[in-house]
């Protein structure tokens, strides 16, 4: 998949009303396409689970993600993110554990981290159809992929 899919992808989810679940693992997103996400997640109000585990992440932009979900406390809608088979030292989910803070439960293991909210939301159902806009903007981070 690459950042520069990953990065078309967060863009698509920047304009989403659909997708809740978005499970991203072992696509090698790396450092670049993170930071797309860190930026989608300051106007998505409709993803409930981000899972980015395996993506080659390092330390300091998986804080700035934690710190923008941080952010969203008030408004909270992302209730699930997978950061697990990433570069992350046990000392930096120590610090992503405290930006979070006490409401959210953790799955450590040596190089990342897996955050759940304690008590989660009832889940909405689902919209199986996604826009035009979104389907083409889907359609361009695939091609992006197959480039």
């Amino acid at each position: 998949f690459g950042a520069q899919a990953g990065t078309a992808m967060a863009k698509m989810l920047e304009t989403n009303t659909v997708i809740t679940n978005c499970a991203l693992a072992d696509n090698a997103i790396a450092n670049y396409g993170l930071t797309a996400f860190t930026e989608m997640l300051k106007v998505n109000r409709t993803l409930q689970s981000l899972d980015l585990s395996g993506n080659l992440l390092t330390a300091v932009p998986a804080k700035q993600l934690i710190e923008q979900v941080n952010l969203q406390k008030p408004n909270q809608v992302l209730t699930q993110i997978g950061l697990l088979r990433n570069t992350i030292l046990p000392e930096d989910q120590l610090v992503i554990q405290h930006t979070l803070g006490n409401e959210w439960k953790y799955k450590q293991e040596v190089r990342g981290i897996e955050c759940k909210l304690r008590s989660l939301p009832p889940a909405d159902e689902a919209v199986k159809q996604l826009s035009r806009k979104q389907h083409e903007m889907l359609e361009s981070a695939f091609a992006a992929f197959d480039e």
